[in-house]
């Protein structure tokens, strides 16, 4: 293990010290930054972090917190593109370990790409231990969706994941996260880490496991719409929208409901209402509730679903210190973020604790609340919100499959994030306000939810086998056999 970190860092240091990955960068908007602009640079990200976030050492000590940022600061080197700067203020904004504060380049960097041919010309994907191609551009001739990528710029391709890891940020100690997240930021994270190439090889194994070598250039093209996945057919369509999809089997009592997204602020009381009248009427047995690729959203949104699951009142907590932190010039907060803290002010303290400023939202079940087996699928891009919502399940008896929530089991940091703009690089870094605490008892701190069942995605990219074993599982359970599967 301690060889393999080593292995890693060297090679994070190739990248960082040779600009011949980046030849082509000065097309762009990448300024170089000297030393004097780093350090300035890399001090006020510091002080905003310790001053604003509201529990920056929960997860790492405060003295290895200072002592990792006097090395960074005493190791800086005479200059840096702001690309490679990035890199270096991603790593101590990682120590937080709080999937909610990251950094990305500058505005003007983004507007100079725009139209610019600066991504790889295919997604990835992972199937057990191989790295699949997921998708391609509509320009790539060469390279088939399902092929096996064995490495890119002749660097194994788990090698470069790896190394993408070490400037992801997470919730906790998540890894679930990391795996789901650096393979669905795979094409970013490598123009951040090599810039603009040309005639990159790319080592593949194709669908009849003959091993090839191509050349491939970098693009700006749209990916290619992926094809409809296999569907259960006794699985009939009820509501669908752009963030979730109800189903059900009314044969074998199952019902199914996938929620891709929390942040819808308006039709999902509506929505809610009529799903849940429908499973009621139906008589539903078991509710299938897949969380997958949820990144969270409104905390109302989530809440208000849980009504519709939880036995008894719940609380929705979340707090800040007490102390108001260091003005800065360099840090905003939108004007309707700062109606809504103002407004959280005013909210009477429902629970002490010291130090801190609480604010509490109550939740009454609702009527139609769904009194059966319910069954969660989620897996590592479950966050935020939707991470909150499983944790709460998980505590009220619900079985899980699939694979750990990206977001931790005993809460996150979120509800109102400040932006950040550094002066010399122009680099932002999102930091949030509020620390949010779930309703688990579960004192695994730090990690998500973990599934009852570990089920990982399959192969074969066109057919969903965790939907598909879980349907299996449950209707053995029900002693009623399923088609169309």
């Amino acid at each position: 293990m301690r060889t393999a970190r080593i292995i890693i860092a060297s090679l994070f240091i190739v990248l960082m010290v040779y600009p011949a990955f980046s030849q082509q960068a000065e097309k762009y908007t990448d300024e170089i930054l000297n030393r004097d602009q780093m350090k300035e640079d890399f001090g006020i990200l510091y002080n905003t972090i310790i001053n604003y976030h509201p529990n920056p050492f929960q997860y790492t000590a405060r003295e290895k917190f200072e002592s990792f940022f006097n090395k960074q600061m005493s190791d800086l080197p005479d200059s840096l593109s702001s690309r490679e700067f990035l890199l270096i203020a991603r790593k101590l904004n990682l120590l937080l370990k709080c999937g909610h504060s990251n950094g990305i380049p500058s505005e003007e960097w983004y507007k100079s790409l725009k139209g610019k041919k600066v991504l790889l010309p295919f997604e990835i994907t992972r199937a057990g231990d191989k790295i699949l191609v997921k998708n391609i551009t509509e320009d790539e001739k060469q390279i088939a969706v399902n092929d096996e990528l064995i490495s890119i710029n002749n660097m194994p391709v788990d090698t470069l994941l790896s190394i993408m890891s070490e400037i992801q940020e997470r919730d906790g100690f998540t890894q679930a996260y990391l795996d789901d997240i650096i393979t669905r930021r795979f094409r970013t994270y490598y123009f951040f880490m090599f810039g603009v190439q040309n005639d990159i090889p790319v080592e593949y194994k194709n669908s009849g496991n003959e091993l090839r070598k191509v050349a491939v250039n970098l693009s700006n093209q749209k990916l290619k719409p992926e094809p409809d996945k296999y569907w259960p057919a006794q699985l009939k369509i009820f509501e669908e929208n752009k963030w979730s999809k109800f189903a059900m089997d009314t044969v074998s009592g199952i019902a199914y409901l996938k929620i891709s997204s929390f942040s819808d602020r308006k039709e999902y009381k509506k929505y809610y209402k009529a799903v849940f009248s429908e499973i009621e009427k139906q008589g539903c047995r078991n509710l299938i509730i897949d969380l997958r690729d949820n990144g969270g959203g409104y905390f109302h949104h989530g809440n208000r679903f849980l009504t519709y699951l939880s036995p008894e009142k719940f609380d929705f907590n979340f707090l800040r210190p007490k102390q108001k932190p260091d003005k800065n010039e360099y840090i905003s907060l939108g004007r309707v973020s700062k109606l809504t803290r103002f407004a959280f002010s005013l909210k009477p303290q429902k629970y002490r604790v010291e130090g801190k400023r609480t604010n509490t939202f109550s939740y009454k079940p609702k009527p139609l609340r769904f009194k059966n087996k319910v069954n969660v699928i989620t897996n590592g891009i479950t966050f935020s919100t939707a991470a909150l919502v499983s944790a709460q399940l998980k505590q009220n008896g619900a079985t899980f499959y699939g694979t750990e929530t990206g977001g931790a089991e005993n809460g996150t940091n979120a509800m109102l994030v400040y932006k950040l703009v550094l002066p010399n690089s122009g680099l932002q870094f999102n930091i949030p306000w509020y620390q949010v605490m779930s309703n688990s008892k579960n004192e695994n701190i730090g990690y998500g939810v973990k599934p009852d069942v570990e089920i990982r995605p399959g192969a074969d990219i066109g057919r969903d086998n965790v939907m598909m074993e879980v349907m299996e599982r449950i209707g053995k359970e029900s002693q009623t056999p399923l088609s169309g599967i």
